[in-house]
């Protein structure tokens, strides 16, 4: 997201992108892998590493899950 918010679908049962699942509990094992992928492809093509912080990533949740 532009804000800098993280971003999550299912496309296969949201193709409109209408459920943000980011900050879901069910995702953090998968958003942990995509990042860890990333993090490997950065490395090896030389771009800036972004690391995933899972205890921003909990603040975030309570964050977002206090504003829906």
């Amino acid at each position: 997201a532009s804000d800098g918010e993280g971003e999550l679908y299912d496309l296969k049962a949201d193709p409109k992108e209408r459920h943000n699942a980011f900050y879901e509990e069910e995702s953090l094992a998968r958003i942990q892998k995509l990042m860890s992928e990333i993090n490997l492809w950065q490395k090896a093509t030389g771009d800036t590493v972004i690391h995933f912080d899972r205890a921003d990533w909990m603040e975030r949740r309570k964050k977002y899950a206090q504003s829906t």
